[in-house]
Formats: structure tokens, C-alpha cells, sequence
């Protein structure tokens, strides 16, 4: 059996587990009462319910509403507003804040549930006079990775409730777990998600008290990206709420040149026969993306429009993220790696002709940069400590950075220099892929703009998690040793 399927197999096995093992919670509840409906419970995320509410599996932004631990695979902070505008006069608003940490990523979020007003009635008899009738949030979420395939999360959730001026409260937790990113193929990205939502405080109202929407759900999401300009998302998610039979979500979505998103689902939980489909669109502008959904509930309803906006809050080339792999880059480094070869092959033979031997060369060189010499090429190694996620290089690390611009500059004038990033096993080959590069284009952009080596003598490659020194992962210190950049002496520039 290879791995492969040994990680399929373990992912599937863990969701499965976890459902066994939460059953009993629904079982006990069975006949406890009827369920209140929490303002987190009407889904906010204009993209999830254009997937048709498939969500536990499918990393996103606003998944501390769904599965508190997609939140670990977020590497950029978030900025996230969502308006619904829901049945009749009702709506529904919702902001949230997500940031990543060396520990892991952490979400705040307050949503709104206006659910209009109602006529005061007195003595049997409505009078002019109406009170308005709202649910508030408060949600505080984190969301870590403890392996490769293994995250954890969890949400505390505060609740308050005004039905005409009768007020009460209520409070929850959430805990979800992900299996991310195996591999399929050499191809795509496969994921397990699991979450039990809402375990907590009964909501008391009058002289009545109600139980908490109980939800366990689980399912998996199928990502196929780069097949030309288009990226693929699949995802299904399979519902147990209490007091509610199981019901299964569903949906697809394409982004075409990472720019714009089309996307349709199926939500088996709807009531409606007309609201059990949903279409949403999405468009990308450098750091915004603005998604849109549209439900149809027929004859009894006006349609339900759902706005989402998300914004990351830093730059693209300072902090690494989700960055697709278009296919021009990849011809772009594949023709890179094919001079190189070549370039190799004459060093191999510069090497041979001289004769030097390592200690000659480090003592010809002079410099504290660990060198290390093949019979193909000279490497240098630059141990610059990058943050978990990150691609900023950090302050202390610039004399490094530095003294490898006197090395290029005294030794190498004519020599095209290669440089190298690396990344730890934490997050999908695609993304680390993606960081090593930045992570080369870092010490690229500090050794031509401080350093003054020319443009055109550098050459940036990602090697992502492919060359590991060992196999510990971040976040915090654990791996550091695998987050490096190394520049390589090539052959003489044209």
C-alpha cells in the first residue's frame, strides 16, 4: 500500500472516528426539547453558501463559523464583512478578523441578526407601537497545526437575544478538526474536515428554557489546481443536527485566472425546494475579493442576496500565502532549471580544471557563510530564521544577507548566483512552493537594492519542501532549520 493511500485511508479513519465517538451526544438530546436557532447558525460566508453550505472541509477566511480549525492554514491576516439580506425584512451582518501567530491563528467576529419588529399588543388589541426583535454574537476562534495532516481548533461563542425588549443569553463552544492537503495524483489536494458545533448553555426564555442547535458534520474537499488558467474546488459536507434528520450538502466552484470565481451548490437542508440550489460569483483585485450568492426561495419568499468582502492586510511580497501556480511561472522556472543544468555542467568542469580543494576554497573565500563544494557547484548557506509562514526577512538577519553581497560582489563578479529558498513540510507542496519562492525573491530584492549586485546576475528558485533537512514543522522555532535560503555559483554570466 503506498502512502498516498495510507493518508487517504488515516483521514477518513480519524473523521470517522470522531463521528462514532460524538453520536452520543445527539442520542442523548434526542428528547430534550426543541432547539433555539443561534445568529451563527444561519450562514453568513457568500461563498459557502454558493457551495451549497459545504464548508467543513474547505478552507476559507470565514471558517471559524464552519470549522474552527481551517483557520490554521491561514498565512495572511484577514479583514472579512458579510451583509445577508434573508427572508422578508430581516438581515444579517457579520465581521470578523483572523491572524496567524508563530502559534497559530487566532479569529475574532460579531454578527448581527436583525429580525425585524413586531406590534405591541395590549389587552388582546395591537397598539402603534412596535419593539424590535435581534440576536448579537460574539465569537473568538483559534485554529492550530500539530502536523503535517492534523489540525485543531476550537470557538467560544457568546450569545445574546432581544425578542421585544424580553431578553436572554446564552454561550457555546465549537471544536472542529482538518485533515489537509494529501495529495492525490501528483495532481490535487484532498481534505477531511470534522466539527461539533454549539455545545452549551441552554437558552432560557420567560418561564422556558430551550437547548442549543447541537451540530456534528463532516466531509471532505477535492482542490485541482492550475489545469491551464482555471483552479477547481469541490467540496461536501454531511449534517447531523439535533432534533433534524442527516442532511448532505454539495458544490463546485472554478476561479478562472485566480481573478474570477464561478460557483453552484446543492443545501439538502433547506426547506425549500427552490432554495435547495445556490450560484454565487466571486472576483479577486489584488488583496480584495468580493463573493456574491443568490438563493431563490420561490413563490414564498423575495430571493436571499449574500455580499461577502475579505481583504488581507498585508503585503503580497512580505508575508507568503495562498498564491496559485500559474502555468507561466512554471515554464518560466522549468527554463530556469534547464540553464542551470547546463550551467552546472560548466562549472563541474571549472571545478575539475582547477583543482581546488575545499579547504583551499573556504580559506581562498574568507568568509563566515558556511561553503560547502561538489564536483558540480559551489554553495553557500544563508541560516536566515524566517517566520513561520513568513517571507519578510527579518532585521537581525540583514548582516547575513549583507555579507553575501561582499562574497557575490569580491568573488563572483562575473558569475550568475542562484539563489535558493526552502520551506518546512507545514502547509500543501503548491503553498511552500510558492513561500520559498518569495523567500528568495527577499534576499534577491535586499542584495540588489542594499546590496548592489546587479538584476541580472540572480537568479531566484523555489525548491519548496522537496530538500528538508529534517522532518520537524513550525510553527514557533521547531523547524526553523528547514526555513533557509542558499545561493549557489553558477557559471559566468553572458
Amino acid at each position: 500500500m503506498n502512502r498516498l493511500s495510507k493518508r487517504m485511508k488515516r483521514g477518513g479513519a480519524l473523521i470517522a472516528l470522531l463521528l462514532v465517538l460524538t453520536a452520543p451526544l445527539l442520542a442523548q438530546s434526542e428528547n430534550a426539547g426543541t432547539a433555539f436557532v443561534s445568529p451563527f447558525e444561519i450562514p453568513v460566508s457568500a461563498r459557502q453558501v454558493g457551495m451549497g453550505e459545504a464548508s467543513v472541509a474547505l478552507p476559507d477566511v470565514s471558517s471559524a463559523l464552519y470549522n474552527p480549525a481551517a483557520l490554521a492554514v491561514l498565512t495572511k491576516p484577514y479583514f472579512t464583512a458579510s451583509h445577508n439580506k434573508w427572508y422578508l425584512d430581516s438581515y444579517q451582518s457579520y465581521v470578523s478578523y483572523e491572524r496567524p501567530t508563530a502559534i497559530g491563528t487566532f479569529g475574532v467576529g460579531v454578527i448581527y441578526f436583525n429580525e425585524g419588529t413586531i406590534d405591541v399588543i395590549e389587552h388582546g388589541a395591537p397598539i402603534p407601537q412596535k419593539k424590535p426583535v435581534y440576536d448579537l454574537g460574539l465569537l473568538v476562534g483559534y485554529g492550530g497545526r500539530f502536523h503535517r495532516y492534523v489540525a485543531l481548533g476550537a470557538n467560544a461563542k457568546l450569545m445574546h437575544f432581544n425578542y421585544a425588549d424580553y431578553t436572554s443569553s446564552a454561550i457555546a463552544v465549537d471544536f472542529g478538526v482538518l485533515v489537509p492537503d494529501i495529495i492525490v495524483a501528483n495532481r490535487a489536494l484532498l481534505s477531511f474536515g470534522f466539527a461539533v458545533q454549539n455545545i452549551g448553555t441552554r437558552r432560557k426564555f420567560i418561564n422556558r428554557s430551550f437547548e442549543q442547535p447541537l451540530t456534528i458534520k463532516g466531509g471532505f474537499s477535492l482542490s485541482v489546481p492550475n489545469v491551464g488558467p482555471f483552479d477547481f474546488n469541490l467540496a461536501v459536507d454531511i449534517d447531523q443536527k439535533r432534533d433534524e434528520g442527516m442532511v448532505y450538502h454539495g458544490g463546485g466552484e472554478v476561479w478562472i485566472a485566480d481573478a474570477l470565481g464561478i460557483r453552484a451548490g446543492y443545501n439538502g437542508a433547506a426547506d425549500i425546494d427552490e432554495a435547495k440550489y445556490t450560484y454565487g460569483v466571486s472576483l479577486r483585485i489584488r488583496e480584495l475579493r468580493l463573493d456574491y450568492a443568490y438563493v431563490d426561495y420561490g413563490d414564498l419568499f423575495s430571493p436571499a442576496h449574500r455580499l461577502s468582502a475579505s481583504i488581507e492586510l498585508s503585503k503580497r511580497e512580505e508575508i507568503a500565502g495562498p498564491v496559485k501556480v500559474i502555468v507561466e511561472d512554471v515554464k518560466a522556472i522549468r527554463g530556469e532549471l534547464a540553464q542551470m543544468r547546463q550551467e552546472h555542467e560548466e562549472m563541474r568542469r571549472d571545478i575539475t580544471d582547477i583543482k581546488m580543494s575545499v579547504e583551499e576554497i573556504r580559506d581562498l573565500l574568507k568568509t563566515n557563510l558556511k561553503t560547502y563544494v561538489t564536483p558540480d557547484e559551489i554553495l553557500h548557506l544563508l541560516t536566515i530564521h524566517f517566520e513561520f509562514g513568513s517571507a519578510v526577512v527579518p532585521n537581525d538577519e540583514y548582516p547575513k544577507v549583507l555579507e553575501a553581497a561582499r562574497v557575490i560582489k569580491k568573488y563572483y563578479p562575473d558569475k550568475v548566483v542562484t539563489i535558493e529558498g526552502h520551506c518546512d513540510e507545514a502547509g500543501s507542496p503548491e503553498l511552500n512552493m510558492r513561500l520559498s519562492l518569495q523567500r528568495a525573491e527577499a534576499v534577491k530584492r535586499i542584495l540588489v537594492e542594499e546590496g548592489g549586485i546587479p538584476e541580472n546576475q540572480i537568479v531566484v528558485v523555489g525548491k519548496g519542501e522537496t530538500e528538508p533537512l529534517t522532518h520537524r514543522t513550525g510553527p514557533g522555532d521547531y523547524g526553523v532549520e528547514n526555513r533557509r535560503v542558499v545561493f549557489i555559483v553558477t557559471s559566468a554570466s553572458e
